[in-house]
C-alpha cells in the first residue's frame, strides 16, 4: 500500500476513533469542520470508504437503525498500520509550509495605490476573524469527533490565527 493521502488519514483517523462509525458520521464531521481543504461531499467520501475498504484498511457490517440501512466501519489491523505511518510521516520539512494566498499576495501589495492596500488588509482582518468563528463553532459542534488530542489540534489552529491576526496589524502598521 502506498502512504495515505491526507484526506485518507483524516477519514481512518476519524473512522479509528469513533468505531464503530458510520460513512454518515465521517461526512457529518468533515461539514463540520474549519478546514476546507478536505471535501465533505458525499461523491468524494463515500468512494473513498469504498476504496479503503477495497485496500483491506477498513471493514465494515451492515446495521439497522428503525428503517435505515447504513455501515459500521472499523479500522483492520492493515488499517491502523497505515494510520500509523500516516500520522509519523510529515513528508518533507518545505511540505509543512502551507500554500498561503495572503502570505503570496502580500508581497505583491505594491501593485495597489495605498488606499487599495488598506482595504485589502482590512478585508483579510475580516476574513481571518470570520476563520476564528468557524474554529470556535467547531468547539462547539454536536459532532462527537472527541478527545483532548483534537482539542490540541483546535488550539494550534485557534494560536496560528490569532497570530495572523497580529502579522496583518503589524504589516499595517509598516504600511501607514
Amino acid at each position: 500500500m502506498s502512504s495515505l493521502t491526507d484526506l485518507e488519514g483524516v477519514v481512518l483517523g476519524l473512522i479509528r476513533r469513533n468505531e464503530p462509525c458510520t460513512p454518515y458520521l465521517v461526512r457529518k464531521a468533515l461539514q463540520a469542520s474549519p478546514t476546507a481543504h478536505f471535501s465533505d461531499s458525499a461523491g468524494s467520501i463515500y468512494p473513498l470508504i469504498r476504496r479503503l475498504e477495497k485496500q483491506g484498511l477498513l471493514a465494515s457490517e451492515e446495521q439497522t437503525t428503525g428503517d435505515r440501512r447504513s455501515r459500521a466501519c472499523s479500522c483492520t489491523k492493515a488499517g491502523l498500520d497505515a494510520l500509523s505511518a500516516w500520522l509519523s510521516d510529515l513528508g518533507e520539512p518545505e511540505a509543512l509550509m502551507a500554500m498561503d494566498p495572503l502570505r503570496t499576495r502580500m508581497a505583491f501589495l505594491d501593485a495597489l495605490p495605498p488606499g487599495r492596500r488598506a482595504d485589502f488588509l482590512r478585508d483579510a482582518r475580516a476574513a481571518i476573524e470570520a476563520q476564528l468563528a468557524l474554529i470556535d463553532a467547531f468547539e462547539e459542534t454536536d459532532v462527537e469527533l472527541g478527545g483532548k488530542f483534537l482539542d490540541l489540534a483546535n488550539d494550534n489552529a485557534r494560536r496560528l490565527t490569532h497570530e495572523r491576526m497580529r502579522w496583518l496589524d503589524d504589516c499595517r502598521d509598516k504600511i501607514d
